[in-house]
């Protein structure tokens, strides 16, 4: 009998184990001493969950492996425990496996039995309707796939005929030949082996030219025919209710255990959203409709489901089903043990009974909107449309979100318009083979590290071997087994986000690292485009931290930075971004904050490291400040590399003033009161157009600065407070936030056209609004689509005025802007 010590907040645990697993006996411990606990009564296995001694569960396992190093540990985490966390519970700690909340039962079952090396058999009903879900799903897409289906047929038809009459031509055969590999590998999954063999050898009769003899024709023409029966005498079935995607709006709720009164209002307040609630009185009516309503939450009265029963039990069961169910709960009460214990067995939502009905309707709604978009993500690339549907089908009741790609030429933009966990790529395909796709992806540092599983009919040596030297990290045959595939792409995403949370997160600080942080500045930066906010960006680093070392230890000045890094995590919400680059270099992201705004935010975690009291390896006592800079999107840059190098550099002043100060990105212009003085100002949402003109003239040495949104536009250029002043204005009247052509009224009320030349861009079809800004003052104009050298010439020809400031009417040479200021500032 194996002995199996439990030590978790969710006290199922133990019972389940004892049930699922024969010849184990679960337990828990009577107190926090694991040790003296496992001295007088020793296990086989121990299952340490991080909240069970909370905050000090780690202890607990470093002094188990004081004592028994060798003794197999299973330890529970959130799921977004840290990379630093999970490495040393790795590496230093040698945990045995590492497991996520929620967990499923058979997860953990399956996880203990090969520790232990027991039987171990999945639970029956979960997985029952788990494969009813996917088979309800695969013959919706079979039901739409199966004129696709007749239509190949008829072409293999068309060729057998052909064949027949010794007229069979190049172009027919290609095409009979594709739509025989298309029929190859799709008819697998809906479990249509026979005619996979029909399709795979009519393919390499195709293929390999032996259709010569009249007997080969006749076998070609009976495999076509049998190929047609398998497919026609496989009826259409009607897939459960609820899960057609087609259906635009959220799949049904069910609520769980509420009064009649309750039910009532909140299903009149989904139905003004478009969404239907369902209502079951208790756990065993719910547990009837829930296969057949299939429905996208939960919604239980925890207080019902406490009268009748375990509630955290009820929801274990739910949410660890398969395809595990978001839970939302209920409540008139709680204290905070009980929430950690309902969240820790898969609730997802805590509400107050006292909540008006449309609140808790919205909570719900947005809830499940944040469940969709942290969904991995796969992007599939297969040109046969039906086989992306089916693995949609098979992938989805996983929580993993599918995007399908029929054409292999859209493929880098699909890939850099909405990253994916994991690739999928057919191997044969029209244009681009899976394999130049992989090494594409293999060959840029973003993407180097992307998992990526072929499907391919070919399982020959030098094609498997072509495969994994294009960096594939697996390959699945085709005809493709459903349950295998899942398995295989669960596993791999499993495997990436562990490797992702080591990789991505600076061990010493808790922080997100460079590679991490500067993908989430750059999206931070298009939100602050497409909305005209500002964005503030800060970069930090303690004063002497050299001296700090020398003087007081190495392992003090790491501790001076983690400190830094719990500040920096205390004091900023999630929708900011604050990460640790290298070394003593910390930089913020503060979107919807300008440069002064930011440097509020930041006094607070300058004064609070500065209070803070460290002890040096003598036992000496110190204190610890910082120096910082600031810039702010869009007054010092309109990229990124830019915001990054004003911050640096006024860090580099503040830090030659002397300690504890944080200064803000300098000026460029001789009045620091004044607007800055460039020489092109480009607004445009067009980043292709911004990028060609700002590197053709800054490469000259002239000043110029890309404005994408009208909102940032007018900020920066128009109004009192005018923070840009331009020689030459290049306006796109497609400008989003603001149009083009409300930007240019603006500018020629505040008078700026006066002493700035505008080039207007115009849509293709040019009409009033383009006669509307000529007459507002616009220079030139210039219609889509256009020649890229035509516009640099124009901007040019502009530069070169002599009317506009910035330039000497004697000589005609360029001078600095600067040199003009004073003119400028005293025109109207």
């Amino acid at each position: 009998m194996a002995d199996i010590l439990i030590a978790s907040v969710v006290s199922r645990m133990a019972s389940e184990l004892s049930r699922r697993l024969a010849g184990v006996c679960a337990r828990t411990p009577d107190s926090t001493d694991l040790a003296q606990e496992l001295a007088e009564s020793p296990a086989d296995l121990t299952i340490l969950d991080d909240g069970f001694a909370a905050p000090h569960t780690l202890d607990l396992l470093v002094e188990l492996r004081q004592f028994f190093p060798n003794l197999p540990v299973i330890y529970c985490l959130d799921p977004d425990a840290g990379g630093k966390l999970v490495q040393r519970l790795l590496l230093e700690l040698k945990v045995n496996e590492l497991l996520f909340h929620p967990i499923s039962c058979d997860t953990l079952a399956q996880r203990v039995a090969s520790l232990l090396g027991l039987p171990w058999a999945p639970d029956d009903s979960a997985t029952a309707g788990h494969q009813a879900v996917i088979k309800g799903r695969l013959a919706e897409v079979w039901n739409r796939a199966r004129s696709r289906m007749i239509e190949r047929l008829d072409v293999l038809d068309q060729a057998g005929v052909a064949l027949l009459e010794g007229r069979l031509g190049s172009e027919l055969r290609k095409q009979a030949e594709s739509d025989a590999h298309k029929l190859a590998g799709s008819l697998g999954i809906f479990e249509l082996a026979a005619g996979t063999r029909f399709a795979q050898e009519i393919e390499r009769s195709l293929r390999c030219d032996s259709l010569r003899s009249e007997a080969q024709a006749r076998r070609f023409s009976e495999l076509a025919a049998a190929l047609r029966l398998e497919i026609e005498r496989s009826p259409a079935v009607q897939a459960p209710w609820g899960q057609a995607s087609s259906d635009p709006g959220p799949r049904p709720a069910l609520l769980v255990g509420c009064d009649s009164e309750l039910v009532a209002r909140l299903c009149e307040e989904a139905a003004a959203r478009g969404w239907r609630w369902e209502a079951a009185p208790d756990m065993s009516a719910a547990r009837t409709v829930l296969s057949s309503l299939n429905p996208s939450a939960v919604l239980v009265d925890i207080d019902s489901v406490a009268s009748t029963g375990e509630p955290v039990a009820v929801l274990s069961e739910l949410s660890e089903g398969l395809p595990p169910l978001p839970t939302l709960i209920l409540t008139s009460g709680g204290n905070l043990m009980d929430r950690v214990e309902v969240a820790r067995s898969g609730g997802l939502g805590f509400f107050p009974k006292t909540l008006p009905p449309g609140e808790i309707v919205e909570a719900a709604l947005g809830l499940l909107d944040r469940l969709q978009s942290a969904r991995s993500q796969v992007l599939a690339v297969d040109d046969d449309p039906v086989v992306l549907e089916a693995l949609a089908a098979l992938l989805d009741p996983s929580g993993i979100r599918l995007t399908g790609l029929s054409d292999p030429l859209r493929f880098w933009e699909a890939l850099e318009g909405s990253p994916p966990d994991l690739l999928v790529l057919d191997i044969e395909m029209p244009s681009l083979s899976g394999i130049e796709l992989c090494r594409v992806v293999r060959n840029d540092p973003r993407w180097a590290s992307i998992p990526v599983i072929f499907l391919t009919g070919v399982t020959e040596s030098g094609t498997v071997h072509q495969v994994f030297a294009s960096g594939a990290d697996d390959f699945v045959a085709k005809p493709i087994v459903g349950p295998e595939l899942v398995t295989r792409i669960t596993n791999r995403l499993e495997r990436t986000r562990l490797l992702r949370n080591v990789v991505e997160v600076d061990t010493l600080s808790g922080l997100p690292n460079r590679l991490k942080s500067r993908r989430a500045f750059a999206d931070f930066l298009d939100l602050a485009d497409r909305h005209g906010q500002p964005m503030g960006l800060a970069v930090l680093g303690v004063d002497g931290l050299g001296r700090i070392n020398e003087v007081y230890g190495q392992a003090t000045g790491d501790e001076v930075l983690r400190q830094l890094g719990r500040c920096l995590r205390r004091a900023f919400r999630s929708e900011e971004v604050v990460a640790r680059w290298a070394g003593n270099d910390f930089r913020v992201g503060m979107y919807g904050l300008d440069r002064p705004g930011s440097i509020r935010r930041l006094e607070g975690v300058f004064r609070t490291l500065a209070e803070q009291t460290f002890v040096g390896s003598g036992m000496e006592e110190f204190h610890a400040t910082l120096s910082g800079g600031v810039a702010g999107y869009p007054d010092d840059a309109s990229d990124l590399d830019g915001l990054l190098r004003a911050a640096d550099d006024a860090r580099r002043r503040a830090n030659a003033g002397g300690v504890n100060q944080l200064l803000a990105a300098s000026f460029s212009s001789d009045d620091p009161d004044g607007p800055r003085l460039i020489d092109l100002a480009v607004a445009t949402g067009d980043k292709a157009t911004a990028s060609v003109l700002l590197h053709a003239f800054e490469s000259e040495g002239f000043r110029a600065r890309a404005l994408r949104n009208g909102v940032a536009a007018a900020r920066m250029l128009a109004g009192a407070d005018t923070r840009l002043r331009a020689r030459v204005l290049v306006i796109d009247l497609d400008l989003p936030g603001l149009d083009g052509l409300t930007l240019l009224r603006q500018l020629a009320v505040d008078g700026v056209l006066d002493d700035t030349r505008a080039i207007v861009i115009s849509p293709a079809s040019v009409g009033k609004e383009a006669a509307l800004a000529l007459e507002l003052g616009a220079g030139d104009l210039i219609a889509k689509p256009f020649d890229v050298p035509v516009l640099v010439k124009l901007v040019r020809q502009a530069l070169d005025s002599p009317r506009l400031p910035g330039r000497s009417h004697t000589t005609g040479q360029r001078h600095p802007v600067t040199s003009d200021v004073t003119a400028v500032r005293e025109r109207p």
